[in-house]
């Protein structure tokens, strides 16, 4: 960072932190003549590279090229149309096959009623 004043380079003489993304830092300019001193915050605005270890509290906006890079990715693990056809068939045929299965217990039942009677 700059001084304000002569633009000269400044040194970072110290800093705290302020909060999980928030840093309060004195510098002091380098041109002896100016001599300013001076406080800055710096703020984690953005992720630029996802983290391989993130933290669960940090909520950080993506930046504008990882958005893309993110939206794709999930965008190419949805299902496709032909998956969902698929799975369609998968559930029409095993709704047909319950139904077949609880037309045969009926059946089986009403032959049990029909012995149980001819006795």
């Amino acid at each position: 960072m700059r001084c304000p004043h002569c633009r000269s380079a400044t040194t970072v003489r110290t800093s705290h932190e302020v909060s999980n993304l928030t840093r309060e830092s004195y510098l002091a300019c380098r041109n002896t003549a100016c001599g300013h001193v001076f406080a800055a915050i710096t703020e984690i605005c953005r992720t630029v590279s996802l983290s391989a270890i993130p933290g669960p509290a940090v909520r950080l906006p993506l930046s504008q090229h990882l958005r893309r890079k993110v939206l794709i990715e999930q965008l190419q693990t949805l299902p496709t149309q032909h998956h969902r056809r698929v799975r369609r068939r998968r559930h029409e045929h095993h709704a047909a096959v319950r139904h077949l299965w609880r037309r045969a217990r009926q059946g089986r039942a009403a032959a049990h009623r029909l012995l149980k009677g001819a006795t």
